[in-house]
């Protein structure tokens, strides 16, 4: 009861896809200059209905989804939306946070129990835990009713990893003066199929007129944006 549901008809269709989603701003025509953004609720919601990033910056900023050749992994292509904002202050904070992998590991509360996500270390995470941001549920209508599994995100790499190489000390400043990471602008990760829907991926076949009856659902792992701190493994950065 926590959640809002805000319906995008116009997404409904696979036909012109990127055309159809929801990115185009009302706040500010997708850049804002020094305006301070507001943080009123019902405001917000409003703007959501143009743009979901704009009434909750932990939604990825997506303008395209493409599933590879093979059937195994959709690919989202998303900008960071901070990139857009000029001004001295932190609503859009955690599109940096969706830049920065965490390690989770699945739990339930017995066998019938639903899966649940544990934020842990990387020695701790389940394999394809160790570097993720979101929750990827896979469902269905029609003959895919029965359909539901859920995988874990991955990068196709590590952006933490490229900023530390450039020898910046942080991917987000509180002074503002990260913009000039320009490597951050656009943000891509991947969400596994699972192997039973991936022969369906790749030929097409959930698709009837466009309409699809197969659908992946983007849940964000929230957690605060680290600042001057890089959460990486030894592997990649040597004896730390």
């Amino acid at each position: 009861e926590a959640l809002t549901k805000i319906t995008y008809g116009n997404a409904e269709s696979c036909d012109d896809l990127p055309g159809r989603l929801p990115t185009d701003s009302i706040r500010y025509n997708n850049i804002n200059r020094r305006t301070r953004l507001s943080l009123d609720r019902e405001l917000l919601l409003k703007e959501a209905e143009h743009c979901p990033s704009d009434g909750d910056p932990f939604l990825p900023w997506i303008h395209d989804v493409i599933p590879v050749s093979d059937g195994s992994k959709i690919s989202f292509v998303a900008q960071n939306k901070r990139m857009c904002n000029t001004a001295d202050n932190f609503v859009l904070e955690p599109q940096i946070a969706l830049l920065q992998p965490i390690s989770v590991k699945r739990v339930t509360d017995g066998d019938d129990a639903a899966v649940r996500y544990k934020l842990t270390s990387r020695e701790d995470a389940d394999e394809d835990g160790k570097e993720t941001r979101f929750i990827c549920i896979f469902h269905g209508t029609g003959e895919y009713a029965d359909v539901y599994y859920e995988t874990l995100s991955v990068y196709p790499f590590n952006y933490e990893m490229v900023s530390m190489r450039k020898l910046e000390r942080t991917m987000i400043s509180r002074e503002g003066q990260d913009k000039g990471q320009f490597w951050l602008s656009t943000m891509l990760f991947e969400c596994p199929v699972p192997i039973p829907l991936q022969d369906v991926v790749k030929d097409g076949s959930s698709l009837k007129n466009g309409k699809p009856s197969l659908f992946i659902d983007i849940v964000p792992i929230r957690t605060p944006t680290r600042f001057r701190s890089w959460y990486l493994s030894e592997d990649q950065v040597g004896p730390i």
